[in-house]
């Protein structure tokens, strides 16, 4: 086998939309060769090797049965846009205290408290939709619906709607054209386009942070003003359990913090 699974996938990629996420391809190729539940894929020249786990047993074999690591992969993916300390690319000392952070706002009782506004921007995504489809417009199916998962994950991280329509445009097109920017630097590229990818990479991780800042202070300015502050169990989203320490010490914002914040 010369090319490893390279060629399997590229036929499943094709028949998907452009864009789509690998793990819909390789859901498909499970499904189509009857594979069990770990499976093993080899993107080589092109890309790593992959020990696939496909189902809740299997997947909880690397974080229940063994604590394994995260790849070195995976810190790599993240290193030059969302940064070394990001959860998802952590381990360690630092995955321990970002897990005790995040983790109260990702159990099953606070994913519960999500449910209103999920139906609510579900509802938002429906309407828009329709409206296009009366006027007779062309869309980009795909950026519309996005907007969607979009909007819940903005609720969930900043938690008020105030703001948040004039944002979630702005916020989705932003995060959009980064993944797209380095999904490009990991394919096989030329030094000329490796380096404007890496500088559109820069510039909009520039722009988020602004964006991102200017909801963070704002919302830091709100809790000053509250008489009973939240703590990190009964914050009501990720923005305030970041910051109420903070507060609560009447400790400034500064850039440091800041910094661990975007990483965040």
């Amino acid at each position: 086998m010369i090319w490893g699974h390279v060629k399997i996938m590229g036929e499943y990629l094709g028949r998907l939309p452009k864009g789509t996420y690998m793990q819909a391809a390789l859901t498909q190729i499970k499904q189509d060769y009857d594979l069990p539940d770990v499976f093993y894929m080899d993107m080589w020249p092109f890309g790593p090797r992959f020990l696939m786990l496909s189902a809740p047993d299997a997947a909880a074999l690397p974080t229940t049965v063994s604590a394994f690591p995260q790849s070195r992969l995976v810190t790599e993916f993240f290193v030059n846009n969302l940064g070394p300390s990001f959860i998802e690319a952590s381990n360690g000392t630092l995955w321990k205290e970002l897990h005790q952070i995040l983790a109260p706002g990702l159990t099953p009782g606070a994913v519960r408290t999500y449910h209103d506004f999920m139906v609510d921007e579900a509802v938002g995504c429906h309407d828009r939709l329709r409206r296009i489809v009366e006027a007779g417009k062309a869309i980009d199916f795909n950026e519309e619906v996005g907007k969607f998962p979009a909007g819940v994950i903005m609720r969930v991280i900043f938690g008020d709607k105030e703001g948040i329509e004039v944002m979630r445009s702005n916020y989705y097109m932003v995060f959009r054209d980064l993944s797209d920017a380095v999904g490009a630097l990991t394919r096989p590229i030329d030094p000329i386009t490796k380096w404007k990818f890496t500088r559109q990479v820069h510039k909009l991780v520039k722009v988020l942070e602004t964006m991102i800042e200017e909801r963070v202070r704002s919302r830091f300015v709100a809790l000053q003003n509250v008489k009973v502050l939240p703590n990190r169990n009964t914050a009501t989203n990720i923005i305030d359990r970041l910051i109420v320490a903070r507060v609560a010490n009447n400790e400034a914002l500064d850039d440091g913090f800041m910094k661990i914040v975007f990483s965040k």
